[in-house]
């Protein structure tokens, strides 16, 4: 049974429409991701975050935030608690002519930018199968060298290292988001990125030049799990350098609620399927072409159910996955377009 370990921020998204706050959920893309893969059943998912002590201006967030993780059975042992800090805000914008949202964020004194009480060495102690993690913990350059540390005790270990990138513009400068992408790309195993990132951090809009040149430099990836928007999604086996394309469910305009945490789940969908299938070990990561196509569309499900509602959580169960698949017709265990890096 796999062991699998989210690490960073949680943060209060505030939704915004016509230039009005309509309503606010709990969110970030560590929490977003590790409640995807605890729906799957056979592995066990914790959540490495920080968060301020209560006090009464934040009391009902924190609230809200440990009522999810029990709702989505993500357990809560590696929580920590920092005094004289503040939630973290966003304000995701959404556009409702063309659905397109934008971010921004109130991050005060923000508790996942102080981590200096964190239990790092619980986190050493207790190795887990799967280690997720994103770039937002790197804002703050105390934090660094805890991380990579981390990084270190888990890649000797065989732990498997899974990363999201998630460029935000309003909290990286390109230079600065490149040289935190490429630290931790000396690491990871598998890497979740989207087209636009992609180019961004290879200064190329090719993405097949950008796959090649990721493949050539960064010899632990297996596999990277390639997003474009509401376009296809691809797997991509980077050992045998090929990869598979799947095509997204689309459904009508106005069903569509908002795309808030879509990536997160697909991810978690991705990752959680593979995790149900067999025990994770970096040094022997080894799907089929079938297994990384089946993974590839459970995680295009999942995405596309959290788009039917306003913000992320909770995210899709088994059930509404299964009647998706059924409406569908769904086929799967079956080859799709190929492409040779």
């Amino acid at each position: 049974m796999n062991r699998i370990v989210a690490f960073g921020e949680i943060i209060i998204d505030k939704v915004v429409i016509d230039n009005k706050i309509k309503n606010e959920k709990v969110g970030g893309a560590p929490l977003n991701f590790i409640s995807m893969v605890a729906k799957f059943k056979n592995n066990v998912s914790y959540l490495s975050s920080f968060l301020p002590t209560k006090n009464s201006n934040i009391e009902k967030y924190l609230d809200n935030i440990l009522d999810i993780l029990a709702k989505e059975n993500v357990k809560k042992d590696y929580l920590t608690y920092i005094e004289d800090s503040n939630i973290a805000f966003s304000l995701a914008k959404i556009d409702q002519s063309s659905g397109d949202r934008s971010f921004s964020f109130i991050l005060d004194k923000a508790s996942f930018l102080n981590t200096s009480i964190l239990d790092f060495v619980k986190l050493e102690k207790d190795l887990p199968s799967i280690f997720y993690l994103g770039t937002i913990p790197f804002l703050s350059e105390l934090n660094e060298d805890e991380i990579l540390e981390i990084l270190e005790i888990y890649s000797k270990n065989n732990a498997t290292i899974v990363f999201d990138p998630n460029y935000r513009k309003d909290l990286f400068s390109k230079v600065s988001w490149r040289k935190i992408v490429k630290k931790i790309l000396r690491y990871a195993n598998i890497l979740k990125i989207g087209k636009d990132e992609l180019s961004l951090f290879t200064n190329n809009d090719d993405y097949i030049f950008s796959i090649k040149e990721i493949i050539s430099k960064y010899h632990n990836l297996s596999y990277i799990f390639l997003t474009d928007s509401d376009k296809d999604m691809m797997v991509i086996d980077t050992k045998n350098k090929e990869g598979y394309i799947v095509s997204p469910l689309h459904f009508k305009k106005e069903e569509i609620k908002d795309a808030i945490g879509c990536g997160d789940a697909s991810f978690g969908g991705f990752i959680g399927y593979l995790s149900s299938l067999k025990d994770f070990n970096s040094s022997s990561l080894d799907f089929s072409p079938l297994e990384l196509i089946n993974a590839t569309k459970i995680g295009s499900i999942c995405g596309g159910l959290t788009i039917l509602k306003e913000g992320a959580l909770p995210m899709p169960t088994l059930e509404e996955i299964g009647n998706l698949i059924k409406e569908n017709d769904i086929k799967f265990d079956e080859i799709t377009k190929k492409i040779t890096f």
